[in-house]
């Protein structure tokens, strides 16, 4: 009979070696014996699960036999018990500790390489022309609040109440954009049809990531 907390696949194992921790649960002694811990969320561990195998990503049992993090989660492959929630399924796509999607790195899945940016789906390398927009949008933004500032003050339009009213506004439309922006980046699975609008309100937040030029 197997040990307490373990059972075997089926009434035909008679062998020791055919016992392994139960559903839900992954064998954390790496030598001979058990130790069944509960698997934490973004974990899958299917029956026989065991840690050395979370950490390889493989089973000598097969793959329905191999436990992984589930998509959506991230983990280290020092501290596969140390589960990480991302921000998406695409840059944690699940699988063995350590596995990101679009060629990120660091914890969890955040950042890019080192000479490369974030596009919204992978990291590519920062070109020039990259950089020139950069330098463009950055000047563009000081070039319409300086028009803006005169256009508010000038001596003829200091009155202009129609004027002072649209500035106003849009000053509030910007505010509301930027505050979708901020739920948006949420941990939160919102439907595919808001993710568009999330993503140009985020561009108002002055989010790196979400500059990909």
């Amino acid at each position: 009979s197997c040990p307490a907390s373990t059972s075997a696949l089926g009434f035909g194992s008679v062998a020791r070696s055919d016992c392994g921790c139960r559903e839900k649960f992954i064998d954390m002694n790496r030598l001979d014996g058990f130790e069944c811990v509960e698997c934490i969320e973004g974990m899958y561990c299917p029956a026989l699960s065991q840690v050395v195998d979370l950490e390889s990503g493989t089973s000598v049992l097969g793959p329905d036999f191999t436990p992984k993090i589930e998509a959506g989660y991230y983990a280290t492959t020092g501290s596969a018990m140390e589960i990480f929630k991302c921000r998406s399924f695409d840059t944690c796509p699940g699988g063995p500790p350590g596995t990101c999607g679009g060629g990120l790195i660091g914890i969890p899945c955040a950042e890019c390489p080192e000479g490369s940016t974030w596009t919204g789906s992978v990291c590519e390398d920062c070109a020039g022309w990259r950089q020139a927009l950069w330098v463009l949008a950055v000047l563009a933004i000081f070039g319409f609040l300086t028009l803006a500032y005169y256009l508010a003050t000038s001596k003829v339009t200091a009155k202009a109440t129609v004027l002072f009213a649209t500035t106003a506004s849009f000053g509030m439309l910007v505010m509301a954009m930027q505050n979708l922006g901020l739920v948006g980046m949420m941990t939160v699975e919102w439907p595919a049809s808001l993710q568009g609008l999330f993503s140009i309100c985020q561009f108002l937040l002055l989010d790196i990531d979400s500059y990909g030029f």
